[in-house]
């Protein structure tokens, strides 16, 4: 509705002036135009609903067109004919009604789960009005290596502005939490802190509590805070102008200059805390780099200009420069950078948009399905209307009347319970959507309405296809149950069945994923941060004392009894592994891109790493920031090695081939990604910093009572920190989130496709079992006993079950199948999942048919026969 133009909406004057006496009209609308003015200053959320509650308010019999005083009567007087025809059906029909009922509310229900999901992944980042002008650096150093998000002014010198379609330039150094802290008033808290240029705001839109952001960043002094973090410092009391302190590889006091608003769930940035990056001459953490491009750009264009501008560099020769779009990040994530706190998977959407078109599907063919069963035990009643004058188009808008009826209940009823079921759903999914309450109440109406709109088409060309002698003589009653009917069942039944299938198979994978052998011993791994970052201003005494505090803590968790060992290194999970330009000495080969960890002497004994060739790092033989190198069974043959003896490598950053380092030794290999991916070559370095967590592995049964100890020892060396640690076993299982989250959305929506299934096979039954109590009657008195009739009735129903199992096991293979194929290892689809699926099919088909069908099984045959 466009509210400036201060009219009412079209829609609203036709149905005033359908509906309303044309003396009045002119008033109301009058009246109607002067409500719509007192509404600019409401909230724009709130004006339509109070526009529309307003329009409403005129929908009443004092205001309505002629009501009564001729023969025949007119609109008003024929729709509440039909409603209250609607009413009494509904309650004469109340099993069927209500089932009809529980199908529209459950299925628009779970298809604006699904929706609320997908809209907030295709609206990523896209309350940044510049989002599709934001461009990401990056650049890879020789043709064979991987691309990186390096900054190029930093790196290569480029200067932006003799671009003329760049209109501004970002740096953003991302420090994660355990790299930076925020102090005040004594205590110290941890956080993510990101410091950016001035230019921060001019590409992203997070707004203030209160005030502007513009120039907020250029002075050197201030800090951002988010709404979040403000309150975990301050609690209630306003942080503006308070003071801080900021420490990481860098030292500063800054003051608190604004609070920004809650950051949107549809940002794929998160942040603790923005800092002025000229506050400081240098940060040692490697920027991320942005570029504001204007609409004249052209990407293609720029890449291809800028793609050997760093080769002026003596030491980058080879290398080539480009940008990749921002709005391209989330959804294939080229890299792992600290500053994006989601990554989206485009085969999850796929997914997802999968099950929302099944279960609109199978909410449709189960309303329609019901609806069918319920029009067929009104074909007297149509035949009676039909001689006594009613046209098809009166039949056409009673029908039309009685979805009304199912519209207005369950778009209410779904509302009300999609808004008690929002939180739980979005804490056990484990995701962060922003409500949007007229988003949400629009999606649930559309959904209702086009359920029961198509519905009700289809059954008016049904029901206009019957001739009055048909009607009247109630023959169609005991017709057999529709094709149409048996072909809806079928199909209902074949899509769940091929959700039952997806659901077991994500368990399956999910279940492998974690049970399965890594090559690393990862039970009862504590890990924890006890020392500060160190900071590039300490006195030397300052030094003494952190290595003071590094042997101390070492010793004290040694000599603990719930100890088993204590080791120094990165954890072993996805995205922890840095990469870096190396190649082999002595070869043609070129620079590429492979992953690298730090480790140090103890890694291996803690973590239970097999040595396969030469020696693992050790204290008497080497030292830390030694040019050498432990590597894996991947590396040791992507590179070919035939030998340790002259094994060496280079790497453009640390060295080159003047200051190669020597391969003392092979690894088994040992999964340290998500299992989605293959092995990858890996060089583990030798780099040992008081700085670094600690790997504490506690005795079996002491895990708890380990970090107890921990706890008391941290406090003891950081008495103003907060104390946080990681089981390396749930930083494992934390990978597989995604795969765990479309679990348990397989699972629950497998559900609830099996219940519309079986409600719609139950009214199949229903209608069935109706139509043959008087063969069942006669069968009986001829000497049929329960279990006959029981078993004659139960296969006419499996049958369709049958089918539906036949059509889903290869269509269900298929996808399953191309959804694995995005595993490097992953579970086998045996036999024995098609025969679960099978008996779980049968099983829930059985219980929805077995009440209707032992109930007429054992009914006495005297009634049966009487039956009409």
């Amino acid at each position: 509705m466009n509210h400036s133009k201060q009219t009412p909406s079209r829609l609203a004057e036709a149905i005033l002036s359908w509906f309303c006496k044309g003396n009045l009209l002119e008033e109301i609308l009058g009246d109607l135009q002067e409500y719509q003015k007192d509404l600019v200053d409401k909230p724009s959320w709130k004006r339509p609903i109070l526009y529309w509650f307003n329009v409403f308010q005129f929908l009443r019999p004092s205001l309505a067109k002629q009501l009564s005083g001729t023969k025949k009567l007119n609109n008003y007087g024929m729709l509440k004919i039909y409603f209250k025809s609607s009413s009494r059906n509904f309650f004469k029909h109340r099993l069927i009604s209500s089932m009809s009922l529980l199908s529209l509310v459950f299925g628009a229900l779970c298809f604006h789960l699904v929706y609320v999901w997908i809209n907030n992944e295709d609206e990523m980042d896209r309350f940044h009005k510049n989002v599709d002008a934001i461009h990401m650096s990056q650049a890879k150093f020789n043709p064979q290596s991987d691309f990186e998000p390096l900054s190029l002014q930093m790196f290569f010198g480029m200067d932006f502005t003799q671009f003329t379609h760049i209109r501004s330039a970002l740096m953003i150094h991302t420090y994660y939490q355990g790299q930076i802290e925020l102090i005040t008033e004594n205590r110290d808290f941890n956080g993510k802190g990101c410091v950016v240029d001035s230019t921060f705001f001019e590409f992203f839109d997070f707004k203030l509590n209160n005030g502007e952001t513009k120039n907020l960043l250029t002075n050197p002094s201030n800090i951002i805070l988010s709404h979040e973090y403000a309150e975990k410092v301050f609690g209630d009391t306003n942080p503006i102008g308070r003071t801080v302190q900021i420490r990481c590889d860098q030292t500063g006091t800054y003051q608190v200059a604004g609070v920004l608003e809650k950051i949107p769930s549809n940002s794929s940035i998160s942040f603790d805390f923005l800092i002025p990056r000229h506050s400081r001459n240098f940060w040692a953490k490697i920027p991320q780099e942005f570029i504001l491009v204007d609409s004249s750009f052209d990407p293609i264009d720029f890449n291809n200009q800028i793609a050997e501008m760093g080769r002026a560099n003596s030491r980058h020769k080879e290398s080539i420069l480009s940008s990749i779009p921002f709005t391209s990040l989330y959804l294939e994530h080229p890299f792992d950078l600290s500053l994006f706190e989601k990554q989206g998977d485009s085969s999850s959407i796929s997914t997802m948009k999968f099950i929302a078109v099944v279960i609109l599907l199978i909410t449709l063919l189960c309303f329609t399905g019901l609806q069918i069963t319920l029009h067929l035990s009104s074909t007297r009643k149509m035949g009676v209307k039909r001689v006594i004058g009613a046209t098809k188009w009166n039949l056409f808008v009673e029908v039309m009347v009685s979805r009304l009826h199912y519209l207005l209940i369950s778009t209410v009823m779904a509302y009300l319970l999609f808004s008690w079921i929002f939180p739980w759903y979005t804490s056990i999914m484990e995701i962060q959507i922003d409500r949007n309450y007229m988003m949400d109440l629009k999606s649930i109406l559309i959904v209702i309405t086009s359920v029961t709109g198509i519905s009700a088409i289809f059954i008016v060309a049904q029901l206009f296809k019957v001739e009055v002698k048909e009607a009247l003589t109630n023959k169609l009653i005991f017709l057999q149950v529709p094709k149409i009917q048996r072909l809806l069942t079928t199909i209902q039944y074949s899509v769940t069945i091929v959700l039952i299938v997806g659901t077991v198979v994500v368990f399956s994978q999910f279940n492998f994923m974690i049970n399965k052998d890594t090559g690393l011993d990862h039970e009862r791994i504590i890990s924890v941060d006890f020392l500060d970052m160190e900071n590039r201003d300490d006195s030397e005494e300052e030094v003494q004392n952190q290595q003071k505090n590094f042997q101390y803590l070492v010793n004290q968790m040694m000599q603990n009894p719930d100890i088993v060992d204590v080791s120094q290194g990165e954890l072993p999970i996805s995205s922890i592994a840095s990469p870096a330009s190396w190649k082999r000495m002595g070869s043609d080969s070129e620079y590429t891109s492979q992953n690298h960890m730090t480790v140090d002497t103890r890694y291996d004994d803690i973590l239970g790493i097999e040595l396969i060739q030469g020696r693992f790092f050790s204290d008497s033989l080497d030292r830390s920031r030694q040019n050498k190198v432990v590597i894996n069974e991947a590396a040791y043959k992507y590179w070919e090695f035939s030998d340790l003896k002259d094994a060496k490598l280079a790497n453009t950053h640390w060295g080159g081939e003047e200051d190669p380092w020597r391969v003392i030794g092979v690894v088994k290999d040992y999964h340290y990604e998500h299992l989605s991916n293959e092995i990858k070559p890996l060089i583990l370095l030798f780099l040992q910093d008081n700085e670094e967590g600690f790997l504490v592995k506690a005795q079996p049964g002491k895990v708890m009572k380990s970090v107890s100890f921990l706890e008391q020892l941290y406090k003891e060396v950081n008495p103003k920190g907060i104390f946080e640690y990681d089981l390396l076993e749930d930083k494992v299982e934390a990978q597989y989130t995604k795969e765990k989250r479309v679990g348990k959305v397989y699972l629950a929506f497998t559900v609830v496709a099996l219940l519309l299934s079986s409600i719609g096979l139950f009214t199949f039954a229903f209608h069935e079992t109706k139509r043959r109590t008087k063969e069942i009657g006669i069968r009986k008195i001829n000497g049929a006993g329960v279990y006959q009739i029981f078993s004659m009735l139960s296969f006419s129903f499996l049958k369709s079950i049958i089918i539906a199992f036949v059509v889903a096991c290869p269509v269900s293979w298929y996808f399953m199948n191309k959804w694995l194929e995005n595993f490097a290892y992953r579970a086998d689809i045996g036999w024995w999942l098609f025969v679960l699926t099978g008996l779980i099919s049968v099983l829930v088909a059985m219980i929805a048919i077995s009440w209707q069908t032992l109930d007429v099984a054992r009914k006495n045959p005297v009634e049966s026969l009487r039956y009409e």
